[in-house]
């Protein structure tokens, strides 16, 4: 009997074991889907930041072109002030380019934007004010309405 229990011992241990073996390899397959989500999640950050970084020098060359265009227009400027005095000085009278009238309007329609804009922005703040003043009386009067009503509960409700 001790041979035949034995064996059935054994072959109970063999089931459970095997239970236990599929319980780990289901394990597995999950760990190697969670390391290949992973995988896919690195690679795509990995592909975001070398986007970024593509866009970063893109935005770095975009400035440098700004900022020489600026330097030439600098030294537009300067030349056409040269221009200017030079063919003042010579004729007796003053002299336009095509190019100083053009920064001219530029100029104009610039000065035109910052006038509206700071009329915009002293409407803007009129009305804040207006807004703040309105907030400021509501909450005076909440706060004396709430005094009086403490006030009246604190005696009792006398008056």
């Amino acid at each position: 009997m001790d041979l035949n229990e034995t064996i059935a011992n054994l072959e109970q241990d063999k089931e459970a074991l095997n239970k236990r073996i599929t319980i780990v390899e289901n394990e597995k397959d999950d760990l190697m889907v969670v390391v290949v989500d992973l995988k896919e999640t690195i690679e795509g950050f990995t592909n975001e930041k070398h986007t970024l970084e593509e866009n970063v020098a893109s935005t770095e060359e975009e400035r440098d072109d700004l900022l020489v265009i600026c330097t030439d227009l600098e030294e537009t400027v300067k030349g056409l002030n040269r221009e200017h005095r030079n063919a003042s000085l010579g004729k007796g009278k003053e002299v336009v380019s095509e190019s100083h009238i053009l920064l001219e309007r530029v100029l104009t329609v610039v000065k035109t934007s910052v006038y509206s804009e700071l009329e915009r922005n002293q409407q803007l703040q009129a009305e804040l004010e207006k807004v703040r003043n309105d907030l400021e009386k509501s909450l005076k009067w909440t706060w004396s309405s709430d005094v009086v009503s403490a006030m009246y509960l604190n005696n009792s409700g006398n008056k």
